[in-house]
């Protein structure tokens, strides 16, 4: 399916973008940044300040939100209640079970912004409990199930989230 004609070369596609960066200096005087009054320059100041507070704070709620996310699906799926030891377990399991867990502590690693130990308590423990495991060990396991669904209920009720 793939035509080469139907895309243009990398010589014209490159001539119809450009980025330039240029560095000024800031002028002494008669720019808006030099004659602003100090205290109109101090409510610049706090405003950008405020505005990049309010985003670091955004941030952390969110690696919050998503931890609790991941702890709740282990947790639910690690439940043994309800099943019977003479039926065999129906329920599904896949390999972002583990994988989702994994790639969410490598990227919490880089956005504890504010290094909130219990983000990195949550992280750390997240990722001892599934380094190293797969999702048939989780499957075939009742005893893996049990200890997985108590560290995370545990950080659960520490954090009480």
């Amino acid at each position: 399916m793939f035509n080469a004609l139907d895309y243009p070369s990398v010589e014209e596609a490159c001539s119809k973008f450009a980025w330039n960066f240029t560095v000024a200096p800031v002028p002494e005087s008669g720019h808006i940044c030099i004659d602003l009054p100090e205290q109109e320059l101090a409510e610049v100041r706090a405003s950008c300040d405020a505005e990049v507070d309010r985003r670091i704070e955004l941030a952390m709620q969110d690696n919050e939100t998503r931890l609790k996310k991941e702890f709740r699906i282990i947790s639910g799926k690690c439940d043994d209640v309800g099943v019977d030891d003479l039926d065999e377990d129906n329920r599904r399991w896949h390999d972002t079970f583990i994988t989702n867990p994994l790639k969410l502590c490598e990227l919490l690693k880089h956005t504890n912004l504010t290094q909130d130990p219990q983000i990195e308590e949550a992280r750390s423990t997240l990722e001892g409990l599934m380094r190293g495991k797969n999702k048939e060990m989780f499957k075939d396991s009742p005893h893996i199930r049990a200890e997985a669904k108590s560290k995370v209920d545990s950080i659960i009720d520490k954090f009480d989230w």
